[in-house]
């Protein structure tokens, strides 16, 4: 780390944005990412005077902490994103109270290290103060008020089901009760994850709800945006929303809920998120998939076809409200109840329509493999799908749906056979929905056949790899590993010895010139050399090899990040270092300027896979400019609680929309 990194860290100057054309892709997604909750009429604003209310606003979070923080250049908080749009804050007092109490508290604070902040993102967010009668009464020279409540979470620390975390604090709930009831309209922002959002119905005066989450460096932007319709609001939910935390299925076990950590049983299986409420029909407070616009759309199936290849629907969408705006369509299937477990809806696929003007309409195209309607047989060690109707549901989120089309099997189907690696070392009490009820299918719905007899079965089984090959010098005497180790392999199988060609002084840049094989060139090193080469920097030894290569490489300057691969085979072996950052929403390096992205779950919530591949390209433009090689993300954990402290790393609660999201952000990469 050279003199300028070291003093960007201690006084968080950090320098310009190696890449400056990333802002205007993250503010664009931020406001994509944004999901509106609730709108009695209140949105979208004009600029004028406002009052500004709620610790969020002045000290808005825009990404996590630990290694999900991103030493970002600057931050555009709510405040200042409002104030750009042409808004005229009525609450300056209360805001400068705000950030006093709060600078005070941080220079006060002898719990968090010079590390804790400027490496990991963390300091003291105090609870608001009360709000005064005199600094109500002077905001009430705007009309209309805006509530920011913010949240903070990170590694090392799951979030906690008690007032201040998942629930508002009482100062929170007594200030937003003044403010909704003072204020001809109110605007309550979500700056957190998932929380305990009753009270945006409980607390009298909240005419809208908006969800930002933690949107990145352009956060206040993209808000103002959104707020003001010039960017119409697009984003759904990626987790279902509770009336109450117990309604999750891990609620009781989940981290230190129960007062174990040390073990965590799975007993909710594949019943997470709206698969679980849907299966036990409970009703949440925001379905999976929800968010509202500031315009109306219409879902019309034109077609559909299936073979054993793929599902093909195509739907048109038209905009039959008065506003431009963009829609998702979303398409659930419920699989036929058997022996097998299935919950009552599962997403397969969805698609994102351009910005329509009102009254157009645009044509998506919807494909889904058919292997993917298949459950895992546990017993049979294969993907099958059991006989009966697929109810193939069009609708904008988990709750809004209609059946379209059915298809029907004949008959049980092998789809896929694989062979199991790992299985549990014991049972587990697994949760299990009541049997699903009868349906009504529309007269209207599309009816589909396949036959079990045209179903060509894929065969996995062989895939499996059974040998693992060494490669030695010619002439060069060797004896197995498993021969020769009397520790055994955690996945046993055969050790094949290669002989290639005898290259002791060839070196990595004749396997970059097409000289050498890679197999090769690592056949021609020591058994010192290959420890130190997969083994990382952080508690290195020296070992002096031959020297082959005969010059020196100048490497470029790289900033201080997670870890490296050895660099000390550069010069004789021609073997540079690899280096690896973190940050899922961002480059996690020490004292230099990276872009702050919207966080996963924020991302995802755009629904928009083109986005996400864009949102990719410029994450590799900062990892191209400061010669990063290796990225740790994107995270894909699935939100199985949401007290998950890492829950913005990751995607959402379901795996197709995760899975989907992170392929094309990683592509993008």
């Amino acid at each position: 780390m050279n003199i300028r990194q070291i003093a960007g860290a201690l006084t968080q100057h950090y320098g310009k944005l190696p890449n400056p054309e990333n802002a205007a892709l993250v503010r664009r997604a931020a406001a994509e990412g944004i999901v509106l909750l609730k709108n009695d009429g209140a949105l979208p604003l004009r600029p004028g005077p406002i009052a500004l209310f709620g610790a969020g606003g002045v000290d808005t979070i825009i990404c996590g902490t630990g290694s999900g923080y991103v030493c970002a250049p600057y931050t555009v908080t709510v405040k200042k994103g409002l104030e750009d749009a042409g808004f005229t804050l009525t609450s300056w007092r209360w805001l400068k109270r705000l950030a006093e109490e709060s600078r005070l508290a941080n220079k006060k604070d002898k719990t968090l290290s010079l590390l804790d902040r400027r490496w990991s993102g963390r300091s003291i967010l105090i609870d608001e103060p009360e709000i005064q009668a005199a600094e109500l009464s002077e905001a009430q020279r705007a009309d209309t008020a805006i509530y920011v409540i913010r949240r903070s979470a990170g590694e090392e620390k799951d979030r906690a089901a008690v007032k201040g975390d998942y629930y508002l604090s009482d100062r929170e709930r007594r200030n937003l009760e003044q403010v909704a009831a003072a204020f001809a309209h109110t605007v309550v922002v979500l700056n957190t994850c998932v929380i305990d959002a009753n009270f945006i119905e409980e607390i009298p005066g909240i005419d809208a709800a908006v969800y930002i989450g933690l949107g990145g460096m352009e956060a206040g932007n993209a808000l103002a945006d959104v707020l003001t319709g010039q960017t119409g609001p697009s984003g759904r939910l990626t987790d279902t929303w509770a009336r109450q935390y117990s309604d999750y299925p891990a609620a009781e076990t989940f981290s230190s809920n129960d007062g174990i950590t040390a073990q965590e049983d799975y007993a909710e299986d594949i019943y997470v998120g709206y698969r679980w409420f849907d299966s036990m029909g409970i009703e949440p407070l925001y379905p999976f998939g929800f968010g509202m616009s500031y315009t109306v759309f219409r879902q019309e199936l034109l077609s559909a076809a299936a073979d054993w290849r793929e599902l093909r629907l195509t739907v048109q969408v038209e905009n039959t409200g008065a506003a431009s705006g963009r829609e998702v369509v979303q398409l659930y299937i419920s699989a036929p109840s058997g022996r097998l477990d299935k919950p009552f809806q599962e997403l397969k696929c969805y698609a994102k329509t351009d910005e329509l003007a009102p009254g157009e309409k645009q044509i998506l195209t919807l494909t889904v493999p058919t292997e993917a309607l298949a459950s895992f047989d546990e017993e049979m060690t294969a993907f099958v799908m059991e006989p009966g109707s697929y109810f193939l549901r069009l609708g904008s989120h988990s709750r809004d749906t209609e059946i379209a089309a059915v298809l029907t099997l004949d008959g049980e189907t092998v789809v896929r056979k694989v062979t199991d690696v790992l299985r549990q070392d014991r049972p587990l009490n697994k949760k299990i929905p009541p049997a699903r009820a009868s349906e009504v299918i529309p007269d209207k719905a599309v009816r589909l056949v396949l036959r079990s007899a045209d179903c060509k079965t894929a065969d996995n089984v062989s895939r499996i790899p059974k040998t693992v090959t060494t490669y030695i010098p010619e002439g060069k005497e060797y004896t197995p590993y498993a021969a020769s180790n009397r520790y055994q392999m955690p996945v046993p199988c055969q050790e094949v010895v290669a002989p290639v060609r005898s290259l002791p002084n060839s070196t990595f840049l004749d396997v970059c010139g097409g000289k050498v094989t890679v197999e090769e060139f690592v056949a021609s090193l020591e058994p010192e050399v290959l420890a130190r080469i997969v083994t990382g920097t952080l508690e290195e030894t020296p070992y002096k090899t031959r020297d082959r290569l005969h010059r020196k490489i100048k490497l470029p300057s790289v900033p201080q990040s997670s870890g490296q691969t050895t660099g000390q085979f550069t010069d004789s072996l021609g073997i540079p270092p690899a280096y690896l950052f973190d940050g899922p929403a961002g480059m996690h390096i020490i004292g230099c300027a990276a872009t702050a992205f919207p966080v996963g779950m924020t991302g995802a919530q755009t629904w928009d896979q083109e986005l996400l591949y864009k949102l990719g390209e410029a994450f590799g433009r900062d990892m191209t400019s400061y010669h990063v090689t290796i990225g740790l993300g994107p995270g894909m954990n699935i939100h199985r609680d949401p007290l998950c402290g890492r829950s913005f790393e990751y995607y959402s609660e379901d795996p197709v929309l995760t899975g989907k999201s992170a392929a094309a952000f990683t592509q993008g990469v």
